[in-house]
């Protein structure tokens, strides 16, 4: 085989390689309709949606570093890592926040974690809490995020909004917020 034939052949097995890790996919400019399971809600304008084994949704608008939007779910009476506490169903909504805000607290990646504050709230017409947090990173770079947590059908709900909070989260909390209001539960079995 001639040197041309050999470079034909590499650049074809690594762009047919390539392809199959087109993870990332753009949202579009106008909100779409976005279903998982029970859940659906218009997703952001201009952001891009990751495909992620660890969660039922990741979007992210500037990189994944500077905002992101993400609902992961567990099942109940699984152990946190830092805590090795479990979230029971009969588990009262404060106290699964009061947990999760104790797991953040011992994670070494949440540097100067601070809770802003702690309320009951609803997404998508169910109970849950709101958790609205700063922290650091290892780099000094400093977070803002909110979380809405709940537990539907013996699993446990994460949404979760984090951006830098000097640039990002002033101008991207608004698609959040839309997001949010968005946000539907089918709560039937």
């Amino acid at each position: 085989m001639n040197k041309f034939n050999l470079r034909i052949l590499s650049i074809i097995i690594l762009v047919a390689s390539l392809s199959g890790c087109a993870v990332w996919t753009y949202t579009g400019e106008k909100n779409i309709l976005w279903k998982s399971g029970k859940f659906k809600a218009e997703l952001p304008a201009g952001w891009m949606r990751f495909a992620s084994p660890q969660h039922q949704l990741f979007l992210t608008r500037d990189g994944s570093l500077l905002d992101s939007i993400a609902i992961t779910k567990s099942k109940t009476n699984s152990e946190f890592p830092n805590t090795k506490r479990k979230i029971t169903e009969d588990m009262l909504l404060q106290e699964i926040a009061t947990l999760v805000v104790d797991e953040f607290s011992l994670d070494q990646a949440y540097k100067n974690f601070a809770i802003l504050s702690n309320q009951p709230s609803k997404i998508g017409g169910v109970d849950c809490f709101k958790l609205e947090y700063t922290f650091n990173n290892d780099r000094f770079v400093k977070y803002k995020g909110i979380i809405y947590g709940f537990v539907l059908d013996r699993r446990y709900y994460q949404v979760e909004f984090v951006a830098t909070q000097q640039h990002y989260y002033d101008g991207t909390i608004k698609d959040f917020e839309d997001f949010i209001g968005s946000f539907l539960i089918n709560t039937q079995k």
